[in-house]
């Protein structure tokens, strides 16, 4: 299955072809008991639920189905670890995977 990252300096977001979305964000501790590097939030919605014409909106929609979260006590936000645990989850059993530029380009322009 391909997939596409795109990476800034604070964030990954994983994209696969079928429409899955996970966003891996850097994480502020919760307390001082609850230490936490980085944090997943999974989408249960798919990105081919959302109307092209709601591209300024993508998260907003996102958000109104069902998300899951991960809070990550040593892994970065940007480790392999870490995609490959939001591949995982959004593509059940998928072993096959294609790193791609072209996913969804009318919400992400090129990856």
């Amino acid at each position: 299955m391909k997939f596409s990252l795109i990476i800034d300096h604070e964030e990954t977001t994983v994209i696969t072809e079928d429409g899955g979305i996970a966003c891996i964000r850097i994480a502020e501790n919760l307390s001082d008991d609850e230490v936490r590097t980085s944090v997943t939030d999974y989408y249960q919605s798919r990105l081919t639920e959302v109307p092209d014409e709601d591209a300024d909106e993508l998260f907003a929609h996102l958000a109104e189905g069902k998300m899951y979260c991960k809070d990550w006590e040593e892994a970065k936000y940007n480790s392999l670890e870490v995609i490959q645990d939001a591949l995982e989850w959004l593509c059940v059993g998928e072993k096959d995977w294609e790193l791609t530029e072209e996913l969804f380009p009318q919400f992400f322009g090129n990856t």
